[in-house]
């Protein structure tokens, strides 16, 4: 699920069910084109709410979007840093 904060201009996706784990790691590819920034930072977010830069296992600009390794569902945002 993904949720768009239209105030902070970021995009919240949400994986579960919660406890889901992964060996290898899973391949997903996130999508940015609904937020209105060049190059958003990817972030995933802790159960505290506290955001950890990521970085991408591959980036694709003119698609605007994200391929990222995950080892279990969690929370993630991309959003603009300065």
């Amino acid at each position: 699920m993904a949720e768009k904060n239209t105030e902070s201009n970021e995009l919240v996706f949400s994986f579960g069910p919660s406890g889901c784990q992964f060996s290898p790691a899973a391949q997903v590819k996130l999508s940015w084109k609904d937020l209105d920034i060049e190059m958003p930072t990817l972030y995933y977010i802790d159960n505290n709410g506290e955001y950890i830069e990521q970085q991408p296992a591959d980036i694709s600009t003119r698609g605007s979007w994200m391929l990222i390794n995950i080892h279990h569902f969690s929370r993630y945002a991309f959003a603009w840093a300065e």
